[in-house]
């Protein structure tokens, strides 16, 4: 985890706040959605979000670049993941 370990059991707190509360405020929404215009709309819906939420993460990784070479991407030096790596993120 990449935080400072003073401060760990708020951000997983946090963490813990968004994960589970998104959960309970989007099952009404998906299930108004699929109630009021299909299943496939509701599946449509959730699908767009999802992919959304993927473009934005990958678009921050992308943006935040190689911690240790200074280049950007994921692949930008052996430190990153996708060049084989072991120290992750």
């Amino acid at each position: 985890m990449g935080t400072d370990p003073a401060v760990r059991g708020h951000v997983m707190t946090l963490y813990m706040m968004v994960f589970m509360g998104g959960a309970a405020l989007g099952a009404p929404i998906a299930g108004w959605i699929t109630d009021a215009y299909g299943v496939r709309a509701g599946l449509a819906v959730g699908g767009a979000i999802a992919a959304v939420a993927i473009g934005l993460v990958l678009a921050r990784v992308g943006a935040r670049g190689c911690r240790q070479a200074g280049t950007t991407g994921i692949r930008g030096c052996a430190s990153c993941r996708g060049s084989g790596g072991t120290s992750g993120w």
